[in-house]
């Protein structure tokens, strides 16, 4: 029980002095980002589950995208870039 508050108390104190909002990025194909409707991937609608004046949701997936070509086509790079120091 000590140790469930204590890891409360240390997981409320990081979210209250961060500065700015933590990032969720989602990568992946079409299952997780589909533009052709009524189809939709399940990334589109994550959004609609988080409190987004708390967290930020950052869906980078591209339909028809292999690991390959994500990072071929410098995707994963542009994730990268936006990556800050101290992130977990």
């Amino acid at each position: 029980m000590k140790l469930v508050i204590s890891l409360s108390i240390l997981l409320t104190s990081i979210f209250i002095f961060q500065k700015e909002k933590p990032t969720l990025y989602l990568i992946g194909d079409s299952t997780v980002r589909n533009t052709n409707r009524p189809q939709c991937g399940w990334g589109e609608m994550l959004g609609d589950q988080f409190d987004t004046t708390q967290i930020n949701i950052s869906n980078q997936a591209m339909a028809g995208r292999s690991p390959r070509t994500f990072i071929k086509e410098k995707r994963w790079d542009k994730v990268l870039s936006t990556l800050t120091e101290g992130i977990l």
